[in-house]
């Protein structure tokens, strides 16, 4: 990762050198804050049942070369209805696009796929794209990648006379749909320093924090998982979805203080998840 952070440019630099060849070191701790990701090694030593969940689609990353004619400064989306292509640019004018593909359509996770194979099936799913695009695609061999996520109901545990805290990735790894995950880790962070600045390390405090953090991040699961369906043009003649939207639209023209979609909200404002949620059913209701 510093590597790459370099490589655009970053300066990066260490108190200590690396060392490549570390040994065990054994400490201990008191109260230990476990951020170890989604595949969290502490989350499976105090929560041994809680299982990593394998989503119904997998996905495959392909690159559309800088002389391609979409806009450069945009989010791009071919919805299907079973499966999504999308496209997202890069700095050197390159676009990322990543193909969402039903399980049963895709090979093994981690099973190289040669780009032949993609193009065929962009040719039948996407032949627009597939038309208008193909002689900008390039990579050789293409990966199938499982999408997971977590999302434990309980964060704190006591173990050997220590308290451990699950936070971030390794209590609620999020699909990618809203680009929330690293920012719901940060804002764990955010939250719980502004408690321990104000209260100090209490274990009581931690407790609180786990109960009230859990509520928001489980709005943000389902407001991720109907992003998913939504962008993929699912739920475009669900009744619940068009009533939803046409209480956003009601709102822009009611109060333009509040023009924001659920997007907006999500990604750019710092309203905590659930009180979106809550906000669109008060909409909703009222409309």
């Amino acid at each position: 990762m510093a590597l790459q952070a370099q490589s655009f440019g970053a300066e990066i630099a260490f108190e200590s050198d690396f060392n490549y060849n570390l040994e065990q070191i054994t400490s201990s701790f008191s109260v230990i804050f476990a951020v170890d990701g989604l595949h969290s090694g502490v989350r499976k030593t105090v929560l041994p049942s809680q299982k990593v969940n394998r989503f119904s689609h997998s996905y495959i990353e392909l690159v559309l070369n800088s002389n391609v004619d979409l806009h450069k400064h945009g989010l791009h989306i071919w919805p299907e209805t079973e499966s999504m292509l999308i496209a997202l640019p890069n700095q050197d004018q390159s676009f990322t696009c990543t193909l969402f593909l039903p399980n049963a359509w895709a090979q093994q996770p981690s099973d190289k796929v040669h780009l032949t194979t993609i193009l065929d099936l962009l040719q039948i799913k996407y032949p627009l794209f597939y038309e208008k695009y193909k002689s900008y695609l390039h990579t050789e061999h293409l990966k199938v990648s499982a999408l997971e996520s977590v999302l434990c109901e309980k964060w704190i545990f006591s173990i050997s006379n220590a308290t451990i805290l699950l936070l971030s990735d390794a209590a609620h790894g999020v699909l990618p749909f809203y680009g929330q995950g690293m920012n719901a880790g940060f804002e764990d962070v955010s939250i719980l320093t502004d408690i321990i600045n104000k209260e100090g390390i209490k274990i009581s405090e931690l407790e609180k924090f786990s109960i009230e953090r859990m509520k928001d991040v489980k709005a943000l699961h389902q407001m991720v998982l109907e992003n998913f369906y939504d962008m993929k043009g699912e739920r475009n003649f669900n009744k619940e979805f068009l009533k939803r939207y046409k209480a956003m639209e009601l709102q822009k023209v009611n109060d333009p203080y509040h023009n924001k979609t659920r997007y907006e909200w999500v990604s750019f404002s710092n309203i905590p998840y659930r009180e979106i949620l809550e906000i669109e059913n008060k909409l909703m209701t009222e409309n």
